[in-house]
């Protein structure tokens, strides 16, 4: 039995093997949308999160992120195997803090892990929506 496992940068993770199931491709991705500075103390820190979440400007920009990303999955994937795994998470990075979603999918047979790091090339924060028609003008 061989194995391979590879990664691309958007997170997705998956295995072949030589012989048993059909192989199969994981797509996670990690829509992000809303940001604040980092505090310079765990409580500002906290009080930026608290900010973050009550924003509904920013919850409609994630949510619209969402849908084109879990849109975009929907035309590689396999019928039914494009799930929200989390919602509006916070990500603490070293000067900012995020919320991020966490969409995953079954990569459909006939496609691969370029296929599905390419239905992903263009951030709907950058094209706006709908990608296609927006990338026309791009």
């Amino acid at each position: 039995r061989v194995e391979k496992t590879f990664e691309l940068p958007i997170q997705a993770t998956g295995s072949t093997t030589s012989n048993g199931p059909p192989p199969y491709l994981r797509v996670e991705t990690c829509p992000i949308s809303g940001t604040v500075a980092r505090g310079r103390t765990a409580l500002e820190d906290s009080e930026g999160i608290e900010r973050l979440l009550a924003s509904e400007k920013e919850k409609s920009e994630l949510t619209m992120c969402t849908d084109v990303d879990r849109n975009d999955k929907s035309r590689i994937c396999v019928p039914g195997s494009v799930q929200l795994l989390s919602r509006r998470s916070i990500e603490l990075y070293s000067k900012v803090i995020h919320t991020v979603d966490h969409v995953v999918g079954v990569l459909r047979e006939g496609f691969d892990g370029l296929d599905a790091l390419l239905a992903h090339t263009w951030a709907v924060t950058v094209t706006g929506a709908p990608k296609t028609r927006a990338m026309a003008f791009v």
